[in-house]
């Protein structure tokens, strides 16, 4: 079918080909977890049975990285911040078929992603930013707000200096955020004191009394 609002000619062409086959080899290897700022080298290995290959392209999932036109197909993504990235190769052959790689799947987490590098907040008013992308679930963390399916955590650390009672807000572009406060110094050993779950974007805010001396993880 060719429906058009203005007439005119037109050459309708029907070709069959055999699709080319490609497959695509990262350095570092799939399932790695990078610093920020890592290069990665994306090397594809491309072939047509009844034809050549015009070129191959480098994917992060549906964004266009480069591509090349003659072999040996590589391409270098450099300075990664911080995600996770699904990286893929596409072959397209001189009648324009193509045929995609499996993924290989890179991660690079913030700084806090993990307990142990938690971040320091100090003083009685605070504020920093921060992101979750690429950040993980570590194994011995809890189930923050008894959500099973929240996995994305990033970990700060703040020392009351005295009674106080603190507000802690959450704003930006996340959806269904918890915020939850701590006390404990091993991840698969902490103790909740409050937690707050919101399922829209916005500001997730939560108040508790803080006691002089304690440290709370957040």
């Amino acid at each position: 079918d060719d429906a058009s609002t203005a007439p005119g000619e037109f050459k309708l062409r029907l070709a069959t080909t055999a699709l080319p086959t490609v497959s695509l080899i990262t350095i570092p290897g799939s399932n790695s977890v990078l610093e920020p700022g890592t290069s990665v080298l994306l090397a594809a290995t491309a072939f047509d049975l009844d034809g050549s290959i015009a070129r191959v392209e480098f994917y992060n999932g549906s964004t266009l990285l480069g591509f090349a036109e003659t072999a040996p197909f590589t391409f270098v993504f450099t300075n990664t911040p911080v995600g996770t990235y699904r990286l893929f190769a596409r072959a397209v052959d001189n009648l324009g078929a193509s045929a995609d790689s499996l993924p290989s799947i890179l991660r690079v987490p913030p700084p806090n992603d993990d307990f142990f590098r938690r971040i320091v907040l100090d003083g009685l008013d605070s504020s920093t930013p921060g992101s979750n992308a690429g950040a993980s679930k570590e194994e011995g963390e809890p189930i923050h707000g008894f959500f099973l399916n929240l996995g994305r955590s990033v970990w700060y650390s703040w020392t009351a200096p005295t009674n106080f009672g603190v507000v802690l807000r959450l704003s930006g572009s996340i959806e269904y955020s918890v915020l939850a406060v701590y006390r404990g110094s091993t991840v698969s050993a902490l103790t909740n004191v409050t937690f707050s779950f919101l399922e829209k974007t916005g500001t997730n805010k939560l108040t508790f009394a803080a006691e002089a001396g304690v440290t709370y993880q957040i």
